[in-house]
């Protein structure tokens, strides 16, 4: 029974230690791709006007709240990286972030 115990404790070290890693490769990365994900939404609101056309300013619309789910979803995962809870106010990042998603949706509303 004790062989098994210290083998149920070596994966479960095992896999904690992979986590670990994991976690604190994907912290790491995590800044460039919110960036990125932020430039390609920027770029897809910049260079597209948006349709005249009913059905297809909704797919439009549709598009860039689907890309600001993504954004708020990543940040989610960079708070929760550096233990910080949902609750936490939000920092200059998220505020860049949203003075930047207003800016867009203003142009695209003046745009039209």
């Amino acid at each position: 029974m004790t062989e098994e115990n210290d083998a149920n404790e070596s994966i479960s070290g095992t896999v904690v230690t992979a986590l670990g890693r994991t976690r604190n490769d994907l912290g790491a990365r995590l800044p460039a791709l919110i960036e990125a994900a932020l430039r390609r939404y920027e770029e897809f609101t910049d260079a597209k006007q948006p349709p005249t056309e009913a059905k297809a300013f909704a797919a439009h619309a549709a598009a860039c709240r689907a890309a600001m789910a993504h954004l708020e979803q990543l940040l989610k995962l960079a708070l929760s990286l550096n233990g910080e809870g949902a609750a936490t106010p939000p920092g200059e990042d998220i505020n860049r972030l949203i003075a930047d998603a207003e800016a867009a949706l203003e142009k695209t509303a003046n745009d039209t």
